[in-house]
């Protein structure tokens, strides 16, 4: 074939690949949604050959278009395109990437940020003259959204001009008088204070905003920044000087601001200027800004209907000015009374939340800012650790709200050094007979878990305790609402489902601790677990603990056999308890009384059979050959009850 005839070809093969494209462009919107993943993927692997082509022919479709329900289409299929374009060195042509920015901020909403949050990194001097360029405009919300995005997405976008944008945003907020904005204005300056860490220290890990730990890296990866300002870096000072200025005006601002929301955003805004300005700024301003902290947490209706917990913007803020009073100067917080009245505010903000709540999943705002509010009391304990739990073992002689409530807290810090002073402390409480307290004491041992050996080795006794009462939970009986006076409420008012935990759940949430108890595979709870168990199954009184009890003993034995079989050193062993027990025949008897109920409590029949197959050769010789027998009776009673 002659060279033109080659070429001939590829330009029809190139013409039928673009009449194919414009053809599936065309076919959007108007198929069913199966059919439109389909032309997706098919877009999506031409692009790799033809991106400029697609993504050129994607946005006229755009341009033309007129329905709203497809732009939208076209829209999420330009994002999805620019966000998987494979490889990623391929790059929007700029006159292209140009008309689409303006043509997208013409046309604000969330569908047209998400493209432009993707040209960005592309074109970052393009995209951030056009959205500076909107910063100026009579209307300047969706150019601060997008910015804000920006921001957070890909904040090395922000490089090349960084202060300039810190200026513009500035200037914005000196003269803001619309509230929509000021919120805007503030939410903003959240996203461009990561920004400023990530541009200033590129080598550090990435920040997320959406991270459960963001307020924690954050505060880590900011901490260099007041070295920084020390450094002679014309740019750096530039910033340091934007960043303060934002700080002393909103400072003596919000004090005129009535909007609640208002406040509640200049903290959040405040706690992230906090870790970015000079130390002795922030210091100077400290005590006013914990003040207002606190302030805000005292009031009453910040709470929502589809959240009991504080505003999350209120709470992270809250735990990044902590974060800057420890790394400023932590004696800040040992001021007069300001530790007892941090303290007092933030737990009284869990008793009014409902401590049990997470129990029964709530929305996705009420669990970040019970989150949230556990990080800030995290950063005092961290620092403060015996101030700390005195306050909370004090809470927990309160009444009923107060106990749940410092429960829950004490299950935070349960992995920390103080987890020997909670078991000791919690010990008065194993006497309560709520069932609420019940499930929160099982909470607390199931986080106390990995340190647990370790606690036992100086106080085997208080968690020999701590075991015992949640073994006792797993046979709790209903108890009549006329003998408590009262039906405790399970979760905060304004909550449906608040009736107590019925004895079934507070069974199986038992059931459920213990099994995580027997299931560890380092076997390190084994000795301490063993004599408790065994002598719990010959305890008439356990009777309707167990099944769950004979199951959690058939758990440890098939665990030790497997370390056995890995040849790891197990961390209690089987047969020592029997050696130390030395009531097998008690035992067994007892088991065999108790199998002639098999659906007695539920599950009784099957339970006690596995059990005894475990058990059987610590508890007789007989026993063991019946389950080795070629007769398979017994695994067929166990299939049919089962």
């Amino acid at each position: 074939m002659s060279a033109d005839a080659e070429g001939e070809e590829a330009s029809r093969e190139g013409q039928c690949i673009k009449d194919v494209v414009r053809s599936l462009i065309n076919a959007k919107g108007t198929s069913s949604t199966q059919l439109q993943l389909a032309i997706n993927s098919s877009l999506m692997q031409v692009a790799k050959k033809n991106f400029d082509f697609v993504t050129f022919a994607i946005f006229s479709a755009l341009e033309n278009e007129d329905a709203d329900h497809q732009r939208l289409q076209l829209l999420r299929l330009l994002s999805q395109l620019l966000e998987q374009r494979d490889p990623r060195s391929l790059v929007v042509p700029r006159t292209l990437a140009k008309n689409m920015t303006r043509h997208l901020l013409s046309n604000p909403g969330q569908p047209s940020a998400d493209v432009l949050c993707e040209l960005a990194p592309m074109h970052p001097d393009l995209v951030l003259g056009e959205v500076l360029q909107g910063l100026s405009s009579d209307l300047p919300s969706f150019s601060l959204e997008l910015l804000s995005q920006v921001a957070a997405a890909s904040p090395a976008t922000l490089k090349e001009r960084l202060n300039e944008v810190l200026s513009k945003c500035f200037n914005l907020l000196q003269g803001c008088r619309v509230m929509d904005v000021r919120l805007l204005l503030l939410r903003t300056w959240c996203s461009l204070c990561t920004a400023i860490v990530s541009c200033l220290f590129p080598d550090a890990s990435p920040l997320d905003a959406g991270h459960p730990c963001f307020s924690r890296h954050f505060a880590v990866a900011a901490s260099p920044m007041r070295v920084r300002q020390t450094a002679a870096d014309p740019d750096g000072r530039k910033t340091t000087q934007v960043i303060s200025a934002v700080f002393a005006l909103l400072m003596s601002s919000w004090t005129n601001w009535k909007d609640q929301n208002l406040r509640v955003a200049v903290v959040d805004t405040l706690g992230h200027l906090s870790l970015v300005i000079p130390k002795d700024q922030f210091l100077t301003n400290a005590d006013a800004l914990l003040e207002h902290i606190v302030f805000l947490l005292s009031r009453q209706g910040l709470a929502s209907s589809s959240s009991p917990m504080p505003p999350f913007a209120l709470m992270q803020g809250t735990c990044l000015a902590l974060q800057a009073c420890v790394d400023a100067d932590r004696e800040l917080l040992t001021i007069e009374n300001t530790f007892q009245t941090l303290w007092s505010a933030l737990f009284n903000a869990v008793v009014a939340g409902g401590p049990l709540q997470y129990l029964h999943g709530l929305g996705q705002e009420a669990l970040q800012s019970q989150a949230e509010l556990l990080r800030c009391m995290d950063v005092l304990a961290e620092n403060f650790g015996t101030e700390s739990l005195n306050f909370l073992l004090q809470k927990a002689k309160g009444h009923r709200e107060e106990r749940l409530a410092a429960l829950l807290v004490l299950r935070q810090f349960a992995g920390s050094l103080l987890a020997s002073g909670i078991v000791e402390g919690v010990q008065p409480l194993l006497s309560d007979t709520d069932a609420a307290v019940g499930i929160m004491l099982g909470e607390l041992l199931v986080a106390l878990s990995p340190r647990l050996a370790e606690v036992a080795a100086s106080k085997q006794t208080q968690v020999n305790n701590l075991i015992g009462f949640v073994i006792r939970l797993t046979a709790r009986a209903q108890v009549a609402d006329t003998e408590h006076g009262y039906v405790p409420k399970f979760v905060s008012k304004g909550y449906s489902n608040n009736d107590a935990p019925s004895a079934e759940e507070v069974r199986k949430r038992a059931g459920s601790v213990l099994g995580q108890l027997a299931g560890d595979p380092r076997g390190s709870m084994n000795l301490a677990l063993w004599p408790l168990l065994l002598k719990a199954m010959v305890n008439p009184s356990m009777l309707l603990g167990l099944p769950i009890i004979c199951r959690c003993v058939t758990q440890m034995v098939q665990s030790e056999r497997d370390a056995a079989e890995r040849e790891d050193a197990p961390g209690g062993g089987v047969r020592q308890a029997f050696q130390n027990y030395g009531q097998s025949d008690m035992l067994l008897l007892w088991l065999l009384v108790c199998a002639h109920a098999p659906i007695e409590p539920i599950g009784l029949g099957t339970s006690i059979l596995r059990c005894l197959e475990a058990l059987a050769v610590f508890l007789h010789p007989i026993l063991g050959q019946i389950w080795e027998a070629p007769s398979k009776r017994l695994q067929t009673l166990c299939g049919h009850l089962e």
